[in-house]
C-alpha cells in the first residue's frame, strides 16, 4: 500500500475539490494505533500551487492549541507537497448543533472562546481564515474545538519578527477586507451557537452579549474585537464541556472551575486574555516545530482556492429534542406582537427567539460593521460538491422571493429535494441559510449519500400552513402526504428571498 512521508495510507477520510485526505499510520502494524496516526492531505493536480503555498504558510505561522497543527510536509511523486496533520475527531461544531436542540450557556462558552481567540491569533500573525463556519470548527478526541479548513486562507501581512508582535497595525487591520470578512463570519457563528442556548432565568446572560454585538463596531476596532468578545463570552457562564452524546434534557454535566484556556481533557487553569498589547495569553509564541516548517516553505504568495473537505457522517435530528424546541418556539410566537426585538420590550422568550431568527448569518439586516465581499474575490466554492448543480425553477424562484412564507416553504422544499436528488451541495445555497443548522445537516446528508452512492428520500410535503410571521422571520408547518408525519420550518428572509434556517419534525 502507498506510503507518504513515512505514513502508510490506510483509507480515505474525505475529499473535496482541492484535495483528498487519507488516514495515515506510521508503522507496520495491521491495526493503526491512535498515537501513530495522522491525516494526510494530498492535493489534486488541478489545485494551484499558489493556493497550496498560501495554506502551508498560513498553518506554519501558527502554533496554537485550537488551530489545526501542521505537523510536517512531504513531497509526493508528482513533486507537489502534501500536508501531515493531526487526525481529529469525526465531529464538528456544526454537527453538534444539528444533533442538539439546545445547549447550556457553559457549553456555548466552551465552543466559542477557543474560536474567538483563534481568529484573533490568526490576524495577529497576518493570516485571514477566509471561510470560517460551523463545519470548519472540528472537535478533537476530547471535544475541544479546533479551527481547520484553511483552503481559502489569505496572507494579509508578513510574519512578525517579534514572536509576540503583530503583523498589521490597528488601522491596517480595520482597512483589510479579509479581516472584515473573518469578523463577520465569526459574529455569524456566535449568533448561531447562542441561538441554541436554552433560556434560563429572567434574562439569560448571553442576551447582554448579543446586545453588545449589535452595537459594537467590530471593523473599526478589529485589532481589539476578538479580545473583547472573548472576555464577554467568558462572562456569560462558567465553562462546561460539550456534551457529544445525549440530548439536552438528559444531560447533567459537571461544572468545571475557572476560565477556559485549553478545553476539556487539557489542564483547566485560571487565565485571562491580556490587554491587547501582545498575543492572547492562551497562545504561546511560535515553537521550534512551526519555525522548522516555515524554513521549509519559502513561497508565500496570497492565492486562494476552495476549501478541502473532511468526511462527516449523516446528520439526523433527534425527534424528541426538536419537538420540544418547536413547541417552545410556537408558544413564544403566539404571545408576542410585532417586534421590537433587541430593545427587550417584547419580553424574554421573544428576545431569545429573535436570536434564533433575526440575528443569524445572512440576515437581511447586517450587524453594524459588516462589509461587502472583498473586491474581486469570489465566494469560496463549497467543498464536497458532486453531481449536477440544481437551481429553483422560475416558479419556485418567484415563490421564494415573494412575501408569502407558506408558498416559499413549498418552493424551498422542492428545490431542496432537487439538490438532494442531484447530490449537489452547492445548490443548497439557494435553499438553506448560510451558516445555519439546516445547511450543515443537508450538506452532510448529501456527502454521506455521495459516499454510499444512494439518493435519500425527499421530505413528503402536501401543503404548508403559516404558524406565525414576525417581520422577515416565519414559522411554517409542513403537512405531509399519505400519512407522513408533519414538520416545522424556521424561515428567514434576506435580499435573495426566503431560506430555511432549521427543520424540526412534528
Amino acid at each position: 500500500m502507498e506510503s507518504v512521508g513515512g505514513y502508510r495510507l490506510v483509507r480515505k477520510l474525505g475529499e473535496g475539490e482541492r484535495a483528498e485526505v487519507f488516514l495515515g499510520h506510521a508503522g507496520s502494524d495491521a491495526a493503526p494505533r491512535p498515537d501513530r496516526t495522522a491525516a494526510i492531505k494530498l492535493y489534486r493536480s488541478t489545485t494551484p500551487l499558489q493556493s497550496i503555498d498560501t495554506e502551508i504558510e498560513a498553518l506554519a505561522r501558527v502554533s496554537a492549541r485550537h488551530i489545526v497543527e501542521l505537523r510536517d510536509l512531504a513531497i509526493v511523486g508528482d513533486g507537489r507537497p502534501c500536508l501531515i496533520l493531526p487526525r481529529l475527531g469525526a465531529s464538528s461544531l456544526g454537527r453538534v448543533l444539528a444533533e442538539r436542540s439546545t445547549i447550556d450557556e457553559g457549553e456555548a462558552v466552551t465552543a466559542l472562546v477557543p474560536v474567538v481567540e483563534a481568529v484573533g491569533e490568526l490576524h495577529r500573525l497576518g493570516v485571514a481564515h477566509g471561510a470560517l463556519r460551523l463545519s470548519s470548527v472540528l472537535l478533537d478526541h476530547v471535544g475541544a474545538p479546533v479551527v481547520a479548513g484553511f483552503g481559502s486562507a489569505h496572507l494579509i501581512g508578513s510574519l512578525p519578527a517579534d514572536p509576540r508582535g503583530r503583523s498589521l497595525t490597528p488601522a491596517q487591520l480595520s482597512d483589510d477586507p479579509w479581516v472584515a470578512r473573518d469578523l463577520d463570519a465569526l459574529v455569524d457563528l456566535v449568533h448561531t451557537v447562542l441561538a441554541r442556548v436554552a433560556p434560563a432565568g429572567h434574562r439569560p446572560a448571553h442576551v447582554a452579549l448579543l446586545d453588545w454585538l449589535q452595537s459594537f463596531d467590530r471593523v473599526e476596532n478589529a485589532h481589539d474585537f476578538p479580545r473583547q468578545l472573548a472576555e464577554r463570552v467568558f462572562a456569560v457562564a462558567p465553562a462546561l464541556p460539550l456534551d457529544l452524546d445525549g440530548p439536552a434534557a438528559e444531560r447533567r454535566p459537571p461544572r468545571l472551575p475557572g476560565r477556559l484556556d485549553a478545553v476539556q481533557g487539557d489542564a483547566w487553569r485560571q487565565s485571562r486574555p491580556d490587554d491587547g498589547a501582545g498575543a492572547p495569553s492562551s497562545f504561546p509564541p511560535a515553537t521550534s516545530r512551526s519555525a522548522t516548517i516555515r524554513r521549509r516553505v519559502h513561497r508565500s504568495s496570497a492565492g486562494n482556492g476552495s476549501e478541502g473537505a473532511r468526511d462527516q457522517p449523516n446528520l439526523g435530528f433527534p425527534a424528541g429534542d426538536l419537538e420540544r424546541l418547536r413547541e417552545r418556539l410556537r408558544r413564544s410566537l403566539a404571545g408576542v406582537r410585532r417586534p421590537v426585538w433587541v430593545g427587550g420590550a417584547a419580553g424574554l422568550v421573544a428576545l431569545v427567539l429573535a436570536v434564533a431568527l433575526l440575528a443569524p448569518a445572512g440576515s437581511a439586516t447586517p450587524a453594524r460593521g459588516r462589509v461587502a465581499e472583498p473586491s474581486g474575490a469570489a465566494t469560496p466554492a463549497r467543498s464536497g460538491a458532486a453531481g449536477t448543480s440544481a437551481s429553483p425553477s422560475a416558479g419556485d424562484s418567484a415563490a421564494i422571493g415573494s412575501d408569502d412564507p407558506a408558498a416559499a416553504s413549498m418552493a424551498l422544499l422542492a428545490a431542496r429535494a432537487a439538490c438532494i436528488e442531484g447530490l449537489s451541495v452547492q445548490c443548497l445555497d439557494s435553499v438553506d441559510q448560510a451558516g445555519s443548522a439546516a445547511i450543515e445537516a443537508d450538506e452532510n446528508l448529501i456527502r454521506t449519500a455521495q459516499q454510499d452512492r444512494r439518493t435519500p428520500a425527499p421530505m413528503a410535503a402536501d401543503h404548508a400552513e403559516l404558524v406565525q410571521r414576525l417581520g422577515d422571520s416565519a414559522m411554517v408547518r409542513i403537512v405531509g402526504s399519505s400519512g407522513s408525519p408533519p414538520a416545522s420550518l424556521l424561515l428567514v428572509r434576506g435580499s435573495a428571498g426566503w431560506r430555511i434556517r432549521d427543520i424540526a419534525p412534528g
